[in-house]
């Protein structure tokens, strides 16, 4: 493998569980602009795990199997690296002109150091493990080059796992239409039901009990209708969006039979209904109350070209007081009383195109452009994103579409389309919500407190 970066111990505190290293770019991309110097968690397990050897603490632990598989490398980094921060950096942002000059002066030494160190682009870092072990192998000083690279690690705050959907697993996937078409999802408001609707017309409801079907129907002359739930009932309402004309629909899950029910206006609601958002897809979002008032709230810059799309990208806490809408790359927490802002999310540049909230709002599920098709997972307080993953199978093969999360916060429900060769084929992943707060035993860790 080629190296990617030279390693330096600048200080050593094993007692404290304290580690500075330097790492050195010795591999630059052909074409500026040029990475930036990595500080995910990942790259810093990877490089402990470098020169781990057998008869380590380290080293007889990981095998090089796990630190070599991404997937497990991003879930266990929390359990060894406790903290990161980057305290100096040197030639960055890295030129065409600093480039021309590190090939014609540096080179490699008899030793295998770097001639001029100082023409690299280089960054110091100060490394919190989370146990004296995991470094007791290092002395100060060391030196050595490296083809570990950064990917992306869960970043857990201690005590709060459980409360976040856990990527990795699944709990049911279900395949409730073959046509490979997109379908809209909606949970009941109690998170017993979920209810899946195609773009012409097909209506499932599937028990979260035990992911069974309870109900299928197939009302004629119906496009893309939207379901909604009545507020605190097992019944609900399909609506044209499309045709207005056509009566909106009432299905009773329980007894399985079409009823009489309360006319759900707009695509999204609140919890209670007190909020509902009307189909749209511009730089503003109407949103009518239970009082009868309408409000028309802009979102964002109203010159950007990019519009929400209400149907996905806009969602209420449980208790009524936010509402997330997004906007191109930002999303918007809002007050839906009075279409005040409260704060400001930005994806990292990527275009949000579905967006759902944990029911307490502290974290937000994000589907967007980029990032090979992956579901991310991000905190709302300080707007940092705890785990991401791509979803399926054959990640590389699967588009998520649309995402929901239960009322009662036991699930996080992928919408995705899944390709294999000249097939395509919708699915519905089920995630569950929790992570491991506590490290594996043979890690030899104490539990972790709040």
């Amino acid at each position: 493998m080629t190296d990617l970066y030279d390693i330096r111990v600048l200080a050593l505190d094993v007692s404290r569980r304290y580690v500075q290293l330097r790492a050195i770019v010795v591999y630059y991309d052909t074409d500026p602009p040029y990475a930036d110097p990595p500080d995910d968690p990942s790259f810093f397990f990877r490089l402990l795990t470098d020169t781990a050897r057998q008869g380590t603490p380290l080293g007889d632990l990981i095998t090089r199997e796990e630190i070599h598989d991404e997937d497990w490398a991003d879930a266990n980094t929390r359990w060894f690296v406790e903290r990161v921060e980057r305290v100096a950096t040197r030639n960055h942002p890295f030129t065409d002109e600093d480039h021309e000059r590190m090939c014609e002066l540096s080179g490699r030494t008899r030793k295998g150091g770097l001639h001029r160190e100082d023409l690299h682009m280089s960054a110091d870092y100060d490394v919190v493990v989370t146990d004296p072990r995991w470094i007791e192998h290092l002395q100060l000083g060391d030196y050595w080059s490296t083809a570990s690279y950064p990917t992306r690690a869960d970043q857990i705050r201690a005590g709060e796992g459980a409360d976040v959907p856990d990527l990795r697993t699944t709990a049911a996937v279900l395949a409730l239409f073959g046509d490979g078409e997109d379908h809209m999802l909606a949970f009941s408001d109690d998170g017993r039901y979920l209810a899946a609707c195609s773009k012409d017309g097909e209506l499932v409801i599937v028990d979260a009990t035990d992911w069974r079907e309870r109900l299928r129907v197939h009302p004629e002359g119906y496009f893309a209708p939207v379901p909604m739930w009545v507020p605190g009932q097992h019944v609900i309402n399909l609506h044209d969006c499309i045709k207005d004309t056509l009566p909106q629909l009432s299905y009773d899950v329980v007894s399985g039979s079409g009823t009489q029910a309360p006319a759900q206006m707009g695509v999204v609601r609140s919890a209670t209904g007190r909020y509902r958002v009307d189909l749209d897809y511009g730089t503003s979002i109407t949103v009518h109350d239970d009082a009868g008032a309408k409000r028309t709230i802009p979102v964002g810059d109203p010159e950007l070209e990019d519009g929400v799309n209400t149907v996905r990208s806009v969602v209420f806490t449980a208790d009524e007081r936010l509402m997330f809408a997004a906007r191109g790359a930002t999303i918007f927490a809002m007050d839906p009383s009075d279409g005040r802002i409260v704060a400001t999310i930005d994806d990292d540049g990527q275009n949000v195109e579905a967006l759902c909230a944990s029911p307490r709002g502290d974290y937000l599920a994000v589907l967007n452009e980029n990032w090979c098709h992956a579901v991310s997972i991000r905190r709302v307080d300080d707007h940092q994103i705890v785990t991401r993953r791509a979803i399926g199978r054959r990640p590389g093969n699967t588009e998520p579409l649309d995402l929901r999360w239960s009322p009662d916060g036991r699930w996080l429900a992928i919408n995705l389309l899944a390709i294999d060769e000249d097939q395509r084929r919708t699915e519905i992943h089920i995630i569950p919500i929790g992570l491991p707060t506590n490290p594996p035993a043979k890690y030899g860790l104490p539990p972790i407190r709040p």
